[in-house]
């Protein structure tokens, strides 16, 4: 589900919030998060944030839930226009590794400057990285 469907179908869901949470009240906490795991969009840098946001259990079932922040799909340079962009890139790179406990994080960095180094992608990449990871 695209980000913009997702907010589209908040919108259709305003007023029918106290249904919907008493239908999902009922749901194990563990049943929730695996719903919020299958639910996730691959191609969005916040997406689960978007259950932090419902209410103060989806929130909790959200930040315990480590398998939620292993991906992070970053688009350069859009992703890095000014200092405050890289600053929160930054936070979610952060916040991503914490979240995400002892799990392996999929880090998905694309943009026009990677695109120019197919020719030996693996060499270059590990060079980001080690470049990257420097203080």
């Amino acid at each position: 589900m695209t980000s913009k469907h997702w907010e589209l179908g908040m919108e259709t869901l305003e007023g029918k919030s106290d249904v919907l949470n008493d239908t999902f009240s009922s749901f194990p906490p563990e049943l929730l998060a695996r719903i919020f795991f299958y639910s996730l969009s691959s191609d969005s840098i916040t997406s689960p944030h978007n259950f932090t946001q419902v209410c103060s259990r989806w929130r909790f079932i959200a930040h315990k839930s480590p398998e939620l922040w292993t991906n992070l799909a970053i688009e350069l340079p859009p992703a890095l226009k000014t200092e405050a962009d890289a600053s929160r890139l930054e936070e979610l790179i952060t916040e991503r590794i914490l979240r995400s406990s002892n799990l392996s994080i999929d880090l998905q960095v694309d943009g026009p400057f990677f695109r120019r180094r197919q020719d030996r992608p693996s060499e270059f990449r590990c060079a980001s990285i080690r470049n990257f990871m420097k203080p």
